[in-house]
Parts: structure tokens; sequence; C-alpha cells
């Protein structure tokens, strides 16, 4: 049987089965890895759905807005 840390990119694809997905949802909280891993994977997929690509417009102070 898989380490519930190995099931995490399936958590987050929906591909486990209910019981495998309540059991990683009762072992993250006691996981430190499984939390940071969990966290970069949602920002970059929050980046990933930005219209912009997740880029930012620099302005110059006092540059007015095209």
């Amino acid at each position: 049987m898989a380490s519930p840390c190995d099931t995490l990119d399936r958590f987050l694809d929906g591909a486990l089965s209910s019981a495998g997905a309540k059991a990683f949802r009762l072992h993250l909280p006691a996981c430190p890895g499984c939390q940071r891993r969990m966290s970069s994977a949602l920002q970059l997929g929050g980046l990933a759905a930005a219209p912009d690509g997740g880029a930012r417009q620099v302005r110059k102070i006092g540059e007015r807005p095209r």
C-alpha cells in the first residue's frame, strides 16, 4: 500500500477513491511535507489559471496606466 504522502498528486487531481481522499485529508494536518507540497501545487495551479499567466505589469512611480 502506498504512503499517504505518495498520493498527493492523485488527491489534487481528484483521482483517489473517496476512502483514499478521506485518508489523505486525515493525514494532511500532521504532515508538514505534504502541506508544503500542496501549497506549492495550488500556487502553481493558480498562476497557470491566471489570464496573464501570473505576470504583473511594473510601472514607474508616477507613471499613469495605459
